[in-house]
């Protein structure tokens, strides 16, 4: 039996060839996630994937970015699982969503939430010491500059304006009485 498999995303394969079958284990690259295999017109999502056959196969793994993964990587800093939580439930975006399904608008809007998250963040926060026996792990503190912060802001009021979105508009207008 001879097979070749293809590969949509980013990421590999480990295949075994036994007599009448292959096994197939799918090993996403550092930031994607496996999402299934592509038999002919049928997909499977085990991981790894046996196929009984004695025929030939052609097979696709495929792999994608996450929405959290593709959030996180825009911004470049650290963002908790909490966060992210919030944000994705407020847009009612799944979690571990294949961000190429997505909209431009959602994904900007997420984008968005998560920069306002950002702004309204502590400019600061001290890092945490763990200790166990003979070994210590600490993490630095991390500080974001007011001026990122004011640009973290200005950046998403600009995409909740070109999507007209209300959540962080309040509909109170300033008006000149003199």
């Amino acid at each position: 039996m001879k097979s070749t498999v293809h590969i949509s995303g980013e990421g590999k394969t480990e295949k075994v060839i036994d007599e009448n079958s292959i096994t197939l284990t799918a090993i996403p690259d550092v930031g994607w996630t496996f999402k299934h295999f592509v038999n002919g017109e049928s997909t499977f999502t085990d991981n790894p994937y046996t196929l009984e056959s004695t025929e030939d196969v052609e097979i696709t793994a495929a792999f994608y970015v996450t929405i959290e993964d593709y959030l996180i990587g825009l911004v470049g800093f650290d963002v908790n699982e909490i966060a992210l939580n919030s944000i994705r439930v407020f847009r009612e975006i799944e979690k571990n969503s294949d961000v190429s399904e997505l909209s431009m608008k959602d994904k900007e809007l997420l984008y968005a939430d998560l920069l306002m998250w950002a702004a309204s963040s502590p400019t600061s926060y001290t890092g945490s010491k763990d200790s166990d026996g003979g070994w210590t792990h600490t993490e630095a503190g991390k500080t974001i500059s007011v001026t990122d912060k004011k640009r973290f802001e200005n950046t998403a009021k600009s995409i909740y304006k070109k999507y007209q979105d209300k959540k962080y508009n309040s509909g109170i207008k300033l008006v000149n009485l003199w």
